[in-house]
């Protein structure tokens, strides 16, 4: 691997700090190459034989004043709404009082050679707590705490739903990777208007779903040029919610934290924090070890020893479905392959919507207080 310090000359040139070609001569000249350099696919954005390493934080720690409070209202009231509510806050409050951590690690080198570590620092159900999924030449598979999921590549619509997957996986690495942007790219995207000042700028741009105002700075002897707030609000009200995303960075100018202000419910508290922690180079030839089939019994690359209770391999085109006990196989069946295709993917959509119902359950209560 490669020395973390990596991660802050790497993003200078990622998040687009200069134009191509050497040092822009004005701020709108650096804002237009960053806007067009920003505007490829998402997966161009990852480099080749490179690890990133982030995580989301969100909101801000559990208040334990309002859990008491929450007591005192549902005490004898076994079926009071806000049971649900308290559960959460004590839950997070016995893990250190800490909000809630979604860490990840994308090795990279191709849409057909990658790795993606998931893990939840307050998952409530077990099987949330991690979800790992690679992607190699031959084949594919998902490992969660309980069950670990293998599939070949062929079938209708398995590359198309997984890059879907990742595409929503790394939303927050794309947005800090190009300094906002990213942001809406997915549909035709101008700049309607810009203007600056000896030491900043200000631009407006359209999409046929948002409008987007960004703001930030400007160096005219070194020619560098740095977003530091991004504010969205759609085209047609009401159709999504305004955002506001707020950009810091290290000494080197490379962001590596960004938050988000989901408007106007979190006008002074964001609803989240992306963070980028590392960014380091690995051998391209070490993948195959990272993506390799973990195997009842044996180690994974980077998890350790597999302890999940269940295999599911749709290699055969049928469903083989093995039973583990103490790191053994004790039952195997095989079902129909009807289906199996997509199948694999509502392994995914378990882990996901379990995550997701604790996240929205502790964003709710924040809310509520």
């Amino acid at each position: 691997m490669g020395s973390r310090g990596h991660i802050f000359g790497y993003l200078a040139t990622l998040a687009f700090i200069s134009a191509a070609g050497g040092q822009a001569t004005d701020a709108e000249s650096w804002f237009r190459q960053a806007w067009q350099d920003a505007a490829k696919p998402r997966f161009e954005t990852f480099v080749p034989g490179t690890v990133y390493r982030w995580e989301v934080e969100w909101g801000p720690p559990p208040s334990p004043h309002r859990a008491a409070k929450l007591r005192k209202e549902v005490e004898g009231k076994p079926d009071h709404p806000a049971r649900q509510e308290l559960a959460t806050l004590e839950r997070l409050l016995a893990l250190g009082g800490k909000p809630p951590i979604s860490s990840y690690t994308l090795w990279w080198v191709s849409e057909n050679s990658w790795r993606l570590n998931k893990s939840d620092s307050a998952a409530e159900e077990e099987v949330a707590r991690f979800t790992d999924v690679a992607v190699s030449a031959r084949e594919r598979w998902m490992h969660a705490p309980q069950q670990l999921t293998i599939t070949s590549l062929t079938g209708t619509g398995r590359a198309e739903d997984l890059a879907s997957w990742l595409q929503s996986m790394t939303a927050d690495l794309h947005l800090l990777l190009t300094e906002g942007f990213g942001i809406s790219r997915h549909v035709p995207h101008d700049i309607e208007s810009f203007d600056a000042s000896e030491t900043g700028w200000t631009a407006r741009t359209l999409s046929a779903t948002g409008i987007f105002f960004f703001s930030g700075t400007w160096s005219k002897d070194g020619g560098l040029g740095a977003v530091e707030q991004v504010e969205a609000s759609p085209a047609v009200p009401g159709q999504w919610g305004p955002m506001r995303y707020v950009f810091s960075r290290a000494s080197s100018s490379a962001v590596v934290e960004v938050q988000t202000f989901n408007l106007p419910k979190s006008e002074t508290s964001p609803e989240r924090i992306s963070r980028l922690t590392a960014v380091e180079s690995f051998e391209v030839s070490d993948m195959s070890r990272l993506t390799k089939v973990p195997e009842a019994g044996g180690d994974d690359a980077i998890r350790g020893a597999i302890r999940v209770k269940s295999i599911h391999d749709h290699r055969s085109g049928d469903i083989v479905k093995q039973k583990i006990e103490e790191g053994a196989i004790v039952d195997e069946r095989t079902a129909s392959g009807e289906a199996a295709d997509r199948r694999w993917l509502r392994y995914l959509g378990v882990g996901t919507l379990l995550t997701l119902a604790g996240l929205l359950v502790y964003l709710r209560m924040r809310v509520r207080a």
